[in-house]
């Protein structure tokens, strides 16, 4: 059986990697797909996202927070 507790941070930062096709053009190099879902993992999909942007702007920029989310309708 494989100890999921030793390789969890492999799989996490590799799921992030991006491939740079051309000037601030990136393709992910893997993509999850949960078990049963219809599609990739969102989470992942934002998250290389962000990978990308940050690849290209200024290295002074960084990234300080991040919200996702679909706004609740019941709070206006």
């Amino acid at each position: 059986m494989e100890d999921f507790n030793q390789i969890e941070p492999e799989q996490i930062s590799t799921s992030l990697e991006v491939e740079t096709l051309d000037v601030n053009l990136f393709r992910s190099k893997r993509l999850w797909i949960p078990s049963g879902a219809r599609g990739v993992f969102g989470g992942q999909v934002i998250s290389q996202a962000l990978v990308s942007a940050t690849n290209c702007v200024d290295s002074q920029f960084a990234l300080h927070v991040s919200l996702c989310g679909t706004p609740d309708p019941r709070h206006h």
